[in-house]
C-alpha cells in the first residue's frame, strides 16, 4: 500500500472514493471542495495512484502548532472505518506535522457516552477526567478494529476536550490530542 498526497491532478478520484464510501458525509461536490481547498493538506492510500482506499484531510494551525484531522475514513471491504487500516495514513499525518515543525496532532470525534444536559462548564472537567481514567475500561470493551478511538488511544493520543453539540444536538465532540515530542 502506498500513501499519495493529494493535488489537482488526483483529486478528481479521490473526491469520487469519498463520496462512494461515505455519501451521508460527503457528496462529490463537497468532498472536492474540501480536497481543493487551499488550507486543507490531503493524503491518501491505495496499491496505485488512482485506485485510492483511504483518505485523510487535514488543517495546519502554525500559531498553535498542531494539525486537526478534518475527515479521513477507509474502505475496509465496502464499510466505511477509520481504525488500525488506516495507520499509514496517521503516520504520514505525524511525519508531515513534524517535519513541518508542528508540535502535536488533534482531532475531534463524535462522542455520544456522555451527555450534557445536567453540565455546566465548570463539570466539563469532571467529565473528560472520568473519560481519561476509563480509557483502559473503554479499549478492553471495544470489540472492532474499525473505529478510531481505541486505536488512536493505542497511538498515544489522549482525551483533552469536550465539544457539547459540535455536530448537532446530542452529538457531542471528544477532542484527541498526540504530542509529537
Amino acid at each position: 500500500m502506498n500513501v499519495y498526497e493529494t493535488n489537482p491532478n488526483n483529486a478528481l478520484f479521490v473526491a469520487a472514493f469519498m463520496s462512494k464510501i461515505k455519501p451521508d458525509w460527503w457528496s462529490y461536490d463537497s468532498a472536492l471542495a474540501s480536497l481543493t481547498n487551499p488550507a486543507i493538506t490531503s493524503f491518501y492510500m491505495g496499491e496505485s495512484e488512482k485506485e485510492p482506499v483511504g483518505f485523510i484531510n487535514i488543517k495546519e494551525h502554525e500559531t498553535h502548532s498542531y494539525v486537526e484531522l478534518w475527515g479521513y475514513g477507509y474502505d475496509d471491504n465496502g464499510e466505511f472505518a477509520t481504525g488500525e487500516g488506516m495507520a499509514l495514513l496517521y503516520e504520514a499525518v505525524e511525519q508531515y506535522a513534524g517535519s513541518k515543525g508542528l508540535k502535536s496532532v488533534r482531532t475531534t470525534m463524535t462522542w455520544t457516552e456522555v451527555s450534557f444536559s445536567d453540565l455546566c462548564p465548570t463539570t466539563y472537567a469532571k467529565e473528560l477526567l472520568k473519560i481519561a481514567s476509563n480509557c483502559e475500561e473503554i479499549l478492553a470493551r471495544q470489540t472492532t478494529k474499525k473505529r478510531a478511538y481505541p486505536y488512536l488511544l493505542n497511538r498515544g493520543y489522549y482525551p483533552n476536550g469536550l465539544v457539547p453539540d459540535c455536530y448537532g444536538e446530542g452529538l457531542h465532540g471528544l477532542m484527541l490530542l498526540k504530542y509529537l515530542s
